[in-house]
């Protein structure tokens, strides 16, 4: 792949969200946490559901987390989503067969230093 015209993040695809399936095969982008923000969704039957939305620095558009994901960051980074601002992830897409589709991976990034200090 040229990576020279690889596309940025949010550029390839229309509308508030990003669409793994919009973005190149094996997309990886190392991202930052702004905030995460609780969106309304309208199903096709009508019903509205919460989700919750994890929005990145420099960026327009935010990730619609599913469960894999929201776990992923909670164990990480504690359940309290305040937490989570100004850090950092690893996000790429991966193709689904089963589903015959694609959909994002978010893995968080520990930071490096360890908030305990080594007796020695």
């Amino acid at each position: 792949m040229d990576l020279s015209k690889k596309p940025h993040l949010i550029e390839t695809s229309e509308g508030k969200y990003l669409k793994a399936s919009e973005m190149p095969e094996n997309f990886n982008a190392t991202v930052t946490i702004a905030n995460a923000d609780i969106d309304l969704f309208t199903g096709e039957d009508g019903s509205e559901t919460e989700k919750l939305i994890l929005n990145f620095k420099g960026k327009d558009k935010g990730l619609v987390l599913n469960k894999t994901n929201t776990n992923q960051l909670i164990a990480a980074y504690g359940e309290e989503t305040d937490a989570w601002h100004n850090k950092k992830c690893v996000l790429t897409t991966k193709y689904y067969p089963k589903f015959s589709t694609s959909g994002f991976v978010l893995t968080p990034i520990k930071d490096e230093d360890p908030d305990d200090d080594i007796p020695f």
